[in-house]
């Protein structure tokens, strides 16, 4: 019988577990290239402004950047005793490793989002559709590491062994 700890080790999975983020920006950008025009129709339809979405995004993506980097800076330095038993684990590494790559993601994608906010491209044709899809696909790769990210640190710190508690 298998555990879920050797599951886990094998090769598909930790690069399906790896890749993931990036799977779902390729998925949603191509989702977006292919209905696109129909979604800004549907939006402009109802008087929205679609073109706001691009600041608001680069909002919310500046704001959990700041506090992700408080929060790593955190980690990193003081550590919890949870943290600190688990330091130096494959399980540790891979979480560093994944707190890392959501800050690259997130300040990749502010520098990316300005012209966006600037041009504010719709996904009708042409260019502005592939501009669109590129900028929701890379989207979804940040939101997908962020919540990565906080899953594993709920995880971590949920960890509610006898031993953890001090009963073993």
């Amino acid at each position: 019988m298998t555990s879920g700890a050797q599951i886990i080790e094998k090769p598909a999975v930790i690069f399906l577990y790896a890749a993931s983020p990036y799977l779902f920006g390729v998925a949603s950008g191509l989702l977006i290239y292919w209905m696109g025009e129909d979604i800004t129709t549907f939006m402009l339809s109802r008087g929205w402004a679609p073109e706001n979405l691009y600041g608001a995004v680069f909002g919310i993506v500046s704001v959990a950047a700041g506090f992700l980097l408080a929060f790593y800076a955190i980690v990193a330095s003081a550590g919890s005793g949870v943290l600190n038993a688990i330091k130096g684990s494959t399980t540790y590494k891979r979480y560093r490793l994944t707190v890392k790559l959501a800050l690259i993601h997130s300040l990749i994608f502010i520098i990316f989002s300005v012209p966006y906010i600037v041009a504010e491209p719709l996904p009708v044709s042409g260019e502005g559709l592939w501009a669109v899809a590129i900028w929701s696909g890379y989207t979804i790769v940040v939101f997908a590491f962020f919540w990565r990210v906080v899953a594993s640190f709920f995880t971590l710190m949920d960890d509610d062994r006898p031993s953890r508690r001090g009963a073993g």
